[in-house]
């Protein structure tokens, strides 16, 4: 029982690593305030082309039009109406664009209103390990989306 393994014994051991202790009892703070550390340890391999936006309105509830990044000309041949509200609907991690839940929140608006609804598929992204997945989606949602929202204002 002596011999046995403990996050006290670690640090007696490798006092420079009191990382771990944080690690273990709270998790988030290594993720909210160091970001820089762990973006030298994940590495990303994650493109544009990974992610799938689909629009969908009321002249399109089950069929989605597929848009791509930065091609405004697609976005106004579409059935997208600059005078609705948009939503954009993301799934989580380990999810993909085909969530049950992700789906019924789409009909509902749908349901209830005109509304430009796209839902955003970064499955490629969110099966990846927890941390990984973490950092890709503030790049999905910060440089990708935004340059969806851009185009359609």
């Amino acid at each position: 029982m002596r011999n046995r393994p403990s996050i006290q014994n670690f640090q007696e051991h490798h006092p420079e690593e009191g990382l771990l202790e944080d690690l273990f009892l709270n998790p988030t703070s290594i993720i909210a305030n160091d970001r820089a550390t762990i973006g030298n340890i994940i590495d990303i391999d994650f493109k544009a082309e990974d992610i799938n936006y689909e629009l969908y309105t009321k002249n399109n509830k089950e069929q989605p039009v597929s848009l791509r990044v930065g091609e405004a000309i697609q976005l106004k041949d579409s059935p997208f109406n600059p005078e609705w509200p948009t939503k954009i609907i993301i799934h989580g991690w380990t999810e993909s664009g085909n969530a049950f839940w992700l789906h019924d929140i789409r009909r509902n608006y749908l349901n209830v209103g005109n509304y430009n609804v796209i839902c955003v598929d970064w499955f490629a992204g969110s099966t990846k390990e927890y941390l990984t997945s973490v950092k890709l989606i503030h790049q999905v949602s910060k440089m990708h989306i935004l340059k969806i929202v851009e185009s359609v204002n």
